[in-house]
């Protein structure tokens, strides 16, 4: 698990309660008996359903910020996005524990529109043209958010509950 997994594992741990935070997020394809990942980090509160992908930038192995956030955010975080949207249509059942321990099925959240967000740390200043990207449309899935760490943590720490997260998104949406 990279560092921004795990600090948003503990930001929603803190913030929405470890009931509703999936972290260990690998099922079982139970028609095929793969394993597949549902998503980095799931919060699922009734009609609150977040989904996240989260990325961090190795500058050791990436020297160009432009080229990573390409790669990685608009083509690899967006494709696991879709997936895991893609799952929820596929399986009748998504076991994935909670930060408690406990099993739920994610697949009853079938038919609910979940947010989708991409949190990254690019462990470098960004250029702002590349900052300043607060979204993606994707043809397939509808609006994915894109937000730097810092920025996510600072909507957890100033909206105070999840229906107003939840508020600001689709408020960010339109």
């Amino acid at each position: 698990m990279e560092k921004t997994e795990k600090n948003i594992l503990k930001l929603h741990s803190n913030h929405f309660f470890k009931e509703f935070t999936f972290g260990k997020n690998k099922f079982i394809g139970h028609s095929k008996g793969e394993q597949f990942e549902f998503a980095d980090n799931v919060v699922w509160i009734d009609q609150f359903f977040l989904v996240f992908q989260i990325k961090d930038r190795n500058v050791r192995n990436e020297i160009n910020a432009e080229k990573w956030f390409k790669n990685k955010i608009l083509g690899k975080a967006v494709r696991q996005i879709k997936n895991t949207i893609s799952y929820l249509d596929e399986y009748d059942e998504i076991l994935i524990e909670n930060e408690r321990g406990l099993l739920h099925n994610i697949a009853l959240a079938k038919g609910q529109k979940p947010l989708k967000l991409i949190v990254y740390n690019p462990a470098q200043i960004l250029e702002e043209k590349i900052r300043n990207q607060k979204s993606y449309f994707s043809s397939q899935i509808g609006y994915i958010h894109l937000l730097h760490f810092e920025d996510y943590n600072l909507i957890c720490e100033t909206l105070i509950t999840p229906y107003e997260i939840k508020d600001y998104l689709l408020f960010r949406e339109q």
